[in-house]
């Protein structure tokens, strides 16, 4: 990672430009790596002392301008808040071929910026989600089209997916993605409907390949869930459940998990004209 100047106290976070008949948001580095900075102390004010990862996700608008440098900022502020908590990440990076691994230098996963295409041009969202587990969230299986019937989905679910639950704090969260056409787009979807940035979506396709969103098939699994897992006291196994269809290739049929717990915490930072808000997200 790039090294990048201390914040300066007075930072604008943002400025409204003209350029021709358009207004752009600028949004500089400074900023950036406050609202990183700031996200994730909130996100450890109960807990500052547990070592944890960070895992980010942005959505910039049309309408805003950066540097170019975003991955380098954001990642600035994390590292600028793993030091004001006297904190460490649960990942490590290695030294060599077989020598024991080291604590990486504190950087988040950084699952990409996008551009957004709906919303507010001049807008800057940023979701910053801290885990203190260390465990891997997402799991992709390599299925066929078999797979989508009835029968063979309740097989799927039960054989595939309630072992791997089974000793998970709970109440645990669930996504599930049926298709996609790279692992990439498979986990990355699943991901996202985990953190609900695709509750909206409607539950009919079309032939652009819109995703579609499954709630039927949610409650059901939600139901098996509940019914392979509870306990005679009646604890509640799965607060969520999130099952997303998307495009495919004829011969495959790649199905993404994605697995949240109830330690996760969830922030998000919004950058536009009028400044910054960092608000706490519930994890239902």
């Amino acid at each position: 990672m790039n090294a990048t100047p201390p914040l300066p106290e007075n930072a604008a976070w943002t400025t409204v430009v003209e350029l021709g008949s358009h207004v752009f948001m600028e949004v500089s580095g400074e900023a950036l790596r406050h609202a990183s900075r700031t996200a994730v102390l909130v996100a450890r004010e109960d807990d500052p002392g547990t070592a944890f990862d960070v895992t980010v996700r942005a959505r910039r608008g049309r309408g805003v301008l950066t540097s170019g440098e975003d991955e380098t900022w954001i990642a600035a502020g994390v590292a600028d808040a793993y030091r004001k908590l006297s904190a460490t990440p649960t990942v490590v990076s290695a030294s060599g071929q077989w020598p024991p691994t080291k604590a990486v230098v504190r950087q988040p996963a950084i699952l990409g910026i996008r551009q957004a295409t709906s919303g507010d041009a001049h807008e800057y969202r940023i979701s910053y989600l801290v885990t203190t587990d260390g465990a891997l969230r997402g799991r992709l299986f390599q299925e066929t089209k078999a797979t989508l019937n009835p029968s063979s989905w309740t097989e799927f679910v039960l054989s595939q997916v309630v072992p791997g639950l089974a000793g998970l704090p709970r109440p645990f969260r669930v996504a599930l993605t049926v298709g996609g056409t790279s692992a990439e787009s498979s986990l990355g979807t699943a991901a996202s409907a985990d953190a609900r940035e695709l509750d909206h979506l409607g539950e009919e396709g079309d032939e652009e390949g819109t995703p579609i969103r499954q709630r039927e098939m949610e409650g059901e699994v939600a139901a098996l869930l509940e019914a392979e897992l509870g306990t005679p006291a009646g604890e509640r196994v799965c607060s969520q459940v999130r099952i997303i269809r998307l495009v495919r290739h004829g011969g495959s049929l790649p199905i993404g998990l994605y697995v949240g717990l109830p330690t996760d915490r969830r922030v998000h930072a919004v950058l536009t004209p009028q400044g910054l808000d960092v608000s706490p997200a519930e994890m239902r």
